[in-house]
């Protein structure tokens, strides 16, 4: 079985053992690495951060040599050194470097695909990067297999996830183990100074929120809402994202932009963009929605920050049924058939008219959040550097 790091000591008794010190190599993940160090401080636990944005890799060695620690953490996604190839194929090396230093090494991954699911198009929509989709799916497959050679433990998000590692990628079972993504807290408005606070009292908000991409299945939700716009004049469909940074330059994306809005203008006058949001009204949007929706349409797997959000604001969700969600949901009420905009329109029109079903599913999400709490994850992330650290003293010494 996969480990999955259970709860089975106290929070007080974790919290009094010895202490330790971590260097944590991070992308800058604000809904993830901050309170998550802040959840393992609770458990002695001294956290060096080392933020990787405009870092150079042979800085963060530096650093992470001067810090001595007893374990490293990378929290890794593709692009943590930049966006270009060769911030992926540097990442190898840096990891060779790294068990230079001769300290026990967890790696979590925040993502993991398929390797047959990297075609043309998730090269040119996901990766933002041009070049035959063979090149990448090898490079993937060469990646994994590194994680998995240079780590002691690899830490992924669901169940699936860590399957994938171990049927696709061959990755040793004993190095796997699943936290779930935490669920922070965030400030919750009431819901009608929310909506007062947007223009919206008295309407039903549907909410799709993050950064705007083609595999998110956008087009799939206008198109569904358009099927209902008509027969509920009070709906409103609020886009909550701006231009994704890493696309934002290429002509065929800005082109992508102008064609969402056009079909949403062309549909009814019920769709919001509101472009970018910065962070101070991110707590406003959500707190005056009535649905969260999420359409992604293609079935890589990854945590999405926005569901984490709307389960953290406690909001019913609707979601397609690729892996990831499926994973984490595990209820059906709450998902539709991923780019079918038939099955998002009847799943929107259910979960706004019916009130049980909406009450079955908000319970459900309530129960995740509990579940997922940054204490639970944090704990389960020190009982991973405490089993570690116990079993390769010899290994290190």
């Amino acid at each position: 079985m996969i480990p999955e790091a259970h709860t089975p000591i106290s929070y007080k008794e974790e919290k009094s053992a010895i202490s330790m010190a971590v260097a944590m190599v991070s992308p800058n993940l604000p809904i993830y690495t901050k309170p998550l160090v802040k959840s393992l401080n609770n458990y002695n636990v001294t956290v060096k951060l080392l933020l990787t944005k405009n870092s150079h890799p042979f800085k963060i060695l530096k650093e992470l040599i001067r810090a001595t620690p007893d374990i490293v953490h990378i929290q890794y996604e593709p692009f943590m050194f930049g966006g270009s190839v060769f911030s992926l194929a540097s990442f190898p090396i840096f990891l060779l470097l790294v068990k230079a230093i001769r300290r026990p090494l967890v790696i979590t991954l925040h993502g993991i695909v398929e390797p047959s699911y990297i075609n043309e198009y998730f090269v040119k929509n996901y990766l933002a990067l041009n070049g035959p989709p063979i090149i990448f799916r090898i490079g993937l497959i060469c990646l994994i297999k590194c994680i998995s050679f240079f780590s002691d433990a690899i830490i992924v998000h669901g169940k699936l996830a860590a399957r994938i590692l171990r049927e696709k990628y061959k990755c040793s079972q004993r190095k796997i183990y699943v936290i779930p993504h935490g669920i922070q807290k965030v400030e919750i408005i009431p819901q009608d100074e929310a909506k007062e606070r947007l223009g919206l009292k008295n309407r039903k908000i549907i909410l799709f929120f993050g950064y705007i991409s083609k595999y998110k299945g956008i087009e799939t939700l206008i198109i569904g809402f358009k099927q209902l716009c008509t027969k509920y004049k009070d709906w409103v469909l609020i886009i909550g994202g701006g231009a994704h940074p890493r696309l934002r330059n290429s002509q065929w994306y800005r082109e992508y932009l102008l064609k969402l809005k056009q079909m949403a203008s062309d549909a009814c006058d019920q769709i919001i963009f509101t472009g970018f949001l910065p962070e101070y009204e991110v707590p406003v949007y959500f707190s005056a929605a009535d649905l969260v929706v999420l359409p992604y349409n293609t079935p890589e797997l990854f945590a999405s920050g926005p569901l984490m959000l709307a389960i953290g604001y406690e909001k019913p969700i609707a979601v397609s049924n690729i892996p990831s969600f499926k994973d984490l949901i595990q209820m059906e009420e709450a998902l539709f058939e991923r780019a079918s905009p038939e099955s998002l329109a009847k799943k929107l029109e259910l979960m706004l008219t019916d009130n049980g079903l909406r009450y079955k599913v908000l319970a459900h999400i309530r129960n995740i959040k509990m579940l997922n709490s940054w204490e639970n994850i944090g704990l389960k992330t020190c009982m991973i550097y405490r089993e570690i650290c116990e079993g390769k003293n010899e290994k290190y010494a």
